[in-house]
C-alpha cells in the first residue's frame, strides 16, 4: 500500500488528469438543463375605435429583464409573436413597420408611405398603458386603441 501512494504522488500527470474530470464535471453538471424558462405564445389583435390596425408592428418589451418580442401587423389587425416568449409581464407598444430604403442605389428616391394614424402615445414603452402578462401556453392580447 504505501509504495501505490509514492507511484501516484511521483505522477506528473495526475494534476492534469484531476483538472479534466473536474472541467468535465461540471460541464455535464451545466448542460444538464438544471433551470428552464417559462414560454408562451402571444397572438392577438389590434384596432383603433373597433377598425383593424393594418400597418405596423407590435412590441413587447420588458425593460427591467431586457427582453423583447415583435411581430408585425396583418391586413385584418392580427399579429403572432413568431417565437416563444419567456413568462412574465411586458409593456406593449405600437409602432411604424421599418420599410425600405427610402434612396434605393440603382434609383431616385422613393416616396414614403403615408403616416400610420397611430396615436402617439401607443408608439413608445415610455408612454403607452397598454400590458400584457404572459403565461405559459397560448395567450392573446387585443387592444383597441382610442385616440
Amino acid at each position: 500500500m504505501p509504495m501505490l501512494l509514492v507511484r501516484l504522488k511521483q505522477n506528473p500527470l495526475r494534476p492534469l488528469v484531476q483538472g479534466v474530470v473536474t472541467l468535465l464535471l461540471l460541464i455535464s453538471l451545466g448542460c444538464s438543463g438544471g433551470s428552464t424558462v417559462e414560454t408562451g405564445r402571444v397572438a392577438g389583435r389590434i384596432t383603433l375605435e373597433g377598425q383593424p390596425v393594418t400597418e405596423g408592428m407590435v412590441y413587447l418589451t420588458a425593460p427591467e429583464r431586457g427582453i423583447g418580442a415583435s411581430a408585425p401587423l396583418g391586413e385584418d389587425g392580427r399579429y403572432a409573436i413568431p417565437d416563444p416568449v419567456e413568462v412574465g409581464d411586458y409593456v406593449v407598444s405600437i409602432g411604424i413597420a421599418p420599410g425600405p430604403d427610402p434612396r434605393p442605389e440603382d434609383g431616385p428616391p422613393q416616396a414614403s408611405a403615408p403616416p400610420i394614424d397611430i396615436p402617439q402615445k401607443y408608439r413608445s414603452e415610455r408612454t403607452t398603458d397598454l400590458t400584457v402578462t404572459v403565461q405559459k401556453g397560448s395567450n392573446t392580447a387585443d387592444f383597441d386603441l382610442q385616440p
